[in-house]
């Protein structure tokens, strides 16, 4: 049996995936990280016989984001070409033995997606996230499953901070729910605990300097430090941002689309974006230029030494850097 999760909503994925480790034996499960997953590894896992008999279940992740391969990498990769690979794997993967049970689990993928394209007997489960009302209702839904409660404000507000992301989402209500203890979830306790809105906190102040409202970028930052942002906190999230902005106006520089340029925004990074993360950067960064970016995230690693020479305080710096932002 093979099974293939994709999609922005793979919270899906992982219910599932939740279900069937609940009935697997702990010695016939398997994880492993497509993404550095050789084919003699996979075959390996596939063809030896599970222990005590029954089945073995494999779960592979990131293996078809692989073959999302733009033209630019193909170029340099020519040497060793991308589709005798792709047969290599799917051949294991189309022939398996009726004992071993596989689940590919991926980000969205593109339709031409080699590797997925040449699957024929997979199941595709396309992961889609509900919005608008759906997701609102969805958080209620939840939350009544956790035999929690959380009021109509708050599901608004966790929902839009959390948009596409599902797993991020599940995480933060499992997080809320044990700090309110048998409470119903409000939106202070959202404001007050929640990674999601920091992290929202964090582009409403890039959107600020980007519209160059001095005024509302210095009111964010005054309600970060009253809710126990540190000083050091929020200049590695500013930095992060436009890092991450910057990786992406340079793939579109270059002429990469859509999941290529997620998937060079990821490398940089050195870990998968939340989808809700890279695209909510990837929607700011079209209001700067790549030069521009570029001058900022100068400006931040000098602003970076200051801190760490003594030059500045954290506190002070953050101020510095945001004024010299607003002036780029």
């Amino acid at each position: 049996m093979l099974k293939v999760f994709i999609g922005e909503n793979l919270w899906l994925a992982e219910k599932e995936l939740a279900s069937i480790k609940k009935q697997a034996d702990p010695y016939n499960y398997v994880n492993l990280n497509g993404d550095k997953l050789t084919v003699n590894d996979l075959a390996s896992h596939c063809q030896i016989m599970p222990f005590f008999g029954g089945n073995k279940t494999i779960c592979v992740r990131s293996l078809l984001s692989r073959f999302d391969r733009t033209a630019r990498e193909s170029k340099y990769k020519s040497k060793n070409p991308i589709p005798s690979l792709v047969e290599q794997f799917a051949d294991i993967l189309n022939t398996l033995p009726d004992f071993c049970h596989v689940i590919l689990i991926d980000n969205q993928v593109s339709e031409s997606n080699a590797l997925l394209k040449s699957l024929s007997k997979a199941q595709v489960n396309i992961c889609e996230s509900p919005k608008g009302q759906a997701l609102v209702k969805h958080v209620e839904d939840v939350v009544q499953e956790k035999d929690g409660k959380i009021d109509k404000n708050a599901a608004v507000l966790l929902s839009t901070l959390a948009g596409s992301d599902m797993l991020a989402l599940d995480n933060e209500l499992d997080k809320l729910l044990l700090y309110v203890n048998s409470k119903t979830i409000t939106a202070t306790d959202i404001d007050e605990m929640c990674s999601l809105a920091k992290e929202q906190s964090i582009f409403n102040l890039v959107d600020a300097v980007i519209k160059k409202d001095g005024y509302t970028a210095e009111k964010i930052l005054a309600q970060m430090f009253k809710n126990g942002a540190a000083p050091t906190m929020i200049t590695h999230m500013l930095t992060r941002s436009y890092r991450i902005m910057l990786a992406i106006s340079a793939a579109k520089d270059e002429g990469l689309k859509g999941i290529a340029v997620k998937n060079v925004a990821d490398n940089i990074l050195g870990a998968p974006l939340k989808p809700f993360e890279f695209n909510k950067l990837e929607e700011l960064s079209r209001a700067y230029t790549l030069s521009r970016l570029k001058n900022i995230y100068n400006e931040l690693l000098q602003n970076d030494i200051a801190v760490k020479s003594g030059q500045l305080d954290a506190e002070s710096a953050i101020s510095v850097l945001v004024c010299l932002l607003l002036a780029t």
